[in-house]
C-alpha cells in the first residue's frame, strides 16, 4: 500500500433549514432527496477511487448538517460502506462529522445517531452570542448548540470540537471572550477560528438573491487588525484553560488524541465539493440533477470542476 496520503471531504448538503450552514445553493430537507443523493455519491465514489488507488486515506471529513437528517437516514451507512470498500483507508483512519447546531424544538426525539467509528464532531457553533447569530441570519441560538452537545455525549461522542467565527458582524471582543470561555466550558477538544468572509458562500447564508444582494452590501469584510485583535484575545485566552495552539487558527487541549489541522490536499466528493491537489482547486456542480446524472462519471468536465489558479 502506497506511503502518498490523500485525505476525503465527503459533503452531504442535508438540512432542515435552508438557512443553515451547509446549505449554500443547494439544501436536502427530506429522507427521500436524501436517499437519491446518497445513490448518486456512491456512484462518484465508485468512479474515483480508481484514479485513486495507490494512495492512502488517513482521514475522511464528512459536510453533513442537520444531526436529525442522520439519525434517520438508512442510507448514509450504506455511502460509508462503498467509501471503506472503494479507497485504501488506513487502520487508524479518523472520521470527523461537521454538524450544525440541531433546533431544540427538534431534539426532544433524541439524537441518537449511529456515527460510524464512533466519530469526531466538529460542531458549528459560531457565536455565543444570539446577537452574533441573529446578524449572521444564523437560525440556531447558543442555547441549541449547548443541546445538541448534550445529546451527542448522551449518545457516546467522546470528542467534539467546535468552530468560532472571528470577525463576524455584531461581534465585540467581550462577546468573543465569552465564546472562547463558552466553547472551553462545553469542553471542546478543540476550538477551530475561521474568518469571516461576507464574499465566502461556505460562510453566508444562501438568500434569494435579491435579499442576498441587500445583504451583502451592508457586510463589511473584518480587517486583518481586527483579525488580528481577536487571535490575540484567543492566544490569551485559550492556553488558560489547556489549549494548546497546533496551527493557526486551531486550538486543541493539551490531551487531544488527534489533529483537526488542515491538508494541503484533499479529494472532496459530493454536489458543490472542493478538491484540492497540485496547486489547484476544483469545485463539483452544486446542481443536484446535473450531479445525479453525471456522478458515475468521474471527470472533469463532467463533474463541472473548475480549476483557479
Amino acid at each position: 500500500m502506497s506511503t502518498e496520503l490523500l485525505p476525503l471531504h465527503l459533503y452531504f448538503p442535508a438540512s432542515v433549514s435552508r438557512d443553515f450552514y451547509v446549505s449554500r445553493t443547494i439544501t436536502i430537507g427530506k429522507l427521500t432527496e436524501l436517499s437519491l443523493y446518497c445513490k448518486a455519491l456512491i456512484k462518484e465514489i465508485g468512479s474515483a477511487a480508481p484514479d485513486f488507488e495507490d494512495l492512502t486515506v488517513p482521514e475522511v471529513t464528512i459536510s453533513f448538517g442537520t444531526p436529525s437528517l442522520l439519525r434517520d437516514s438508512k442510507d448514509v451507512p450504506h455511502v460509508l460502506a462503498e467509501l471503506k470498500n472503494a479507497f485504501h483507508l488506513a487502520p487508524d483512519c479518523r472520521f470527523t462529522w461537521l454538524l450544525d447546531p440541531e433546533l431544540a424544538t427538534t431534539i426532544h426525539e433524541g439524537m441518537h445517531l449511529s456515527l460510524p467509528e464512533n466519530g469526531r464532531v466538529l460542531l458549528r457553533m459560531l457565536s455565543s452570542s444570539d446577537d452574533v447569530l441573529s446578524a449572521l441570519r444564523y437560525p440556531h441560538t447558543f442555547k441549541d448548540t449547548v443541546a445538541t452537545a448534550e445529546e451527542l455525549r448522551k449518545n457516546g461522542v467522546t470528542d467534539l470540537s467546535v468552530m468560532l467565527l472571528t470577525g463576524a458582524p455584531a461581534d465585540t471582543a467581550e462577546r468573543f471572550r465569552a465564546s472562547l470561555k463558552a466553547a472551553a466550558d462545553l469542553e471542546a477538544t478543540a476550538v477551530l477560528l475561521r474568518a469571516w468572509n461576507p464574499e465566502d458562500k461556505d460562510l453566508v447564508r444562501d438568500l434569494y438573491e435579491t435579499e442576498k444582494r441587500l445583504f451583502l452590501k451592508k457586510a463589511v469584510k473584518p480587517t486583518d487588525e481586527v483579525l488580528q485583535a481577536t487571535r490575540a484575545i484567543a492566544d490569551d485566552y485559550l492556553p488558560s484553560r489547556g489549549y494548546h495552539e497546533v496551527c493557526p487558527g486551531l486550538y486543541q487541549l493539551d490531551t487531544a488524541p488527534a489533529s483537526l489541522a488542515p491538508n494541503a490536499s484533499v479529494l472532496g466528493l459530493g454536489a458543490g465539493a472542493f478538491t484540492r491537489m497540485d496547486g489547484n482547486s476544483y469545485r463539483n456542480t452544486e446542481d443536484l440533477t446535473r450531479y445525479e446524472k453525471y456522478s458515475a462519471r468521474f471527470e472533469m468536465i463532467a463533474c463541472d470542476l473548475v480549476t483557479e489558479a
